[in-house]
């Protein structure tokens, strides 16, 4: 494993970038335009490995759709090979958009739009590929709570197509659930979250 340490950008076109998530946006965009491979957030738990998905110029997921909300493309997991006209359009297009009040407008707002207009250019996986159960309180209690944990083969099942689960994807909700939470108490936790890492706890 080679570690390379990099400094974020700090600007988007004339504006400047203050939050750690708009600035990890562009950096995200940039290494993959430059190297390609993929790109994960620290916390997407990955359940295999994604080499089915090497052939495709961009890959990435559709985030659940929530009553409320707009349907969106996720950026916590891309895959893409070096030069992506994708992604080099989503960069190219952030500044012209880009909100410091409004977290996603200028990302997983805009790759939609932009996979919606050049369908070729990006393949767009279904909301279970790295986005279930999701980021709602059911969706956590789903992970955590014990009364929630179902069979193996029922779990098997509900994880089919899944390459990863991105745990944090809404803060408040994962934090109610793992606040304080140690390996240790994990292992005596009865939960779904528990059957799904529990080669990894031994």
């Amino acid at each position: 494993l080679e570690l390379n340490l990099d400094i974020p950008p700090q600007t988007l076109g004339s504006h400047r970038l203050v939050e750690a998530a708009h600035q990890a946006d562009v950096w995200r965009a940039q290494k993959l335009i430059e190297h390609g491979g993929f790109y994960f957030d620290w916390d997407m738990l990955l359940l295999r490995p994604p080499t089915d998905l090497h052939p495709f110029a961009c890959v990435m997921g559709v985030e659940g759709l929530v009553a409320g909300y707009q349907e969106v493309l996720g950026v916590s997991a891309i895959g893409a090979q070096p030069g992506s006209a994708f992604l080099q359009c989503w960069l190219n297009g952030m500044a012209s958009v880009y909100n410091p009040r409004e977290y996603v407008t200028h990302s997983t707002v805009l790759a939609r739009e932009i996979a919606l207009a050049f369908p070729a250019s990006v393949r767009v996986l279904p909301s279970n590929s790295f986005y279930f159960p999701g980021w709602q309180t059911e969706s956590m209690a789903w992970l955590f709570g014990p009364s929630e944990r179902v069979p193996p083969e029922e779990l098997e099942t509900a994880l089919e197509g899944a390459w990863g689960i991105h745990l944090f994807e809404s803060h408040a909700n994962f934090k109610h659930y793992a606040d304080g939470l140690t390996l240790d108490a994990l292992r005596q936790l009865p939960c779904n979250l528990t059957t799904i890492i529990e080669s990894l706890l031994d």
